[in-house]
């Protein structure tokens, strides 16, 4: 067949030649366009994210992640695996009051609360923590919402007679439990018990496991806690009178990053709106703490705003 008739049957069957002749060149000149465009508009949302503010997050997604360790009643998972407690349900009304409606959870050790915080894990600490000058230099904390002394919890029937610090550096065998990073093993050390005498427990659990398995002679943590614990174990009691070291006594509240000054102020604000209301008084009953559990500084005659 001529070449030149083979070429006519070609274009009458309507069959074109492949090849990046195919195409207009118009077609590549706007694919590459929306290629620029899609990159240049990736980069701006990613150099604005990469430079926002924590608070900037907050409001653009709406979201508060909130780190907390389990230690009731400041923090803990009742039976409908929701995360309550005084920090966590104060936490979450104050942030309702301020337009964000969702938290997440994030559950680790006491000890490790601050170091995760300024690492970046969560954005606020909502679990009973003391306001101290060494935890002062590395964050930043609110209003108190919470005062109280440390407590004893012993063996039923008390069997060491302990109801001091100082008892229990008195007695040569009594050996005290601890939380990693609480203030009561600063305050057992500063009335005189000796540091190998003083047990250091990531967490509640595994210090009230030691004590009622004998390995320790007492569990010293915040009143409140203490007195949820005794009332939650027939064989053990709290020490009463127990002599705190310190008065007057300590105060719990929220802690941020200190770079997070706008999102801290934002909250405290608002917190301090929220402390002493009536929704306040309600959350603090249904978990068994009372007006004489807040700072003396709160006004009790707020109206809901």
């Amino acid at each position: 067949m001529d070449p030149k008739q083979y070429a006519a049957m070609r274009g009458n069957r309507g069959i074109q030649p492949s090849g990046p002749s195919s195409y207009p060149r118009s077609w590549s000149i706007s694919l590459a366009a929306v290629l620029l465009l899609l990159a240049i508009t990736l980069g701006i949302n990613t150099f604005f994210t990469a430079n926002e503010s924590t608070a900037e997050r907050v409001a653009r997604t709406q979201v508060v992640r909130i780190g907390y360790a389990v230690e009731a009643p400041f923090a803990f998972t009742n039976a409908e695996e929701t995360i309550t407690g005084e920090s966590p349900e104060v936490a979450r009304a104050v942030w309702q009051r301020l337009g964000i409606k969702r938290i997440e959870w994030i559950r680790t050790d006491f000890g490790s609360l601050i170091p995760q915080l300024r690492a970046g894990r969560f954005d606020q600490i909502a679990s009973g923590l003391f306001i101290r000058p060494d935890r002062e230099k590395l964050v930043a904390f609110t209003t108190p919402s919470l005062c109280f002394t440390p407590a004893l919890l012993v063996h039923r029937g008390n069997p060491l007679n302990l109801h001091s610090y100082a008892d229990i550096a008195l007695h040569e065998k009594a050996h005290l439990a601890v939380i990693q990073g609480a203030v009561e093993r600063e305050e057992a050390l500063r009335s005189g018990v000796p540091l190998q005498r003083i047990v250091t427990y990531p967490n509640v659990l595994l210090a009230l496991d030691a004590l009622r398995n004998n390995l320790v002679d007492g569990l010293s943590l915040s009143s409140p806690t203490i007195r949820r614990l005794a009332e939650e174990n027939s064989d053990l009691q709290q020490a009463t009178p127990f002599a705190a070291s310190y008065t007057p006594p300590g105060c719990s509240a929220f802690a941020f990053r200190k770079q997070d000054a706008a999102l801290r102020q934002r909250f405290d604000q608002a917190l301090r709106q929220f402390l002493g209301s009536s929704e306040h008084m309600q959350i603090l009953e249904s978990i068994g703490l009372d007006a004489y559990d807040l700072p003396s500084s709160i006004s009790f005659d707020k109206r809901e705003s």
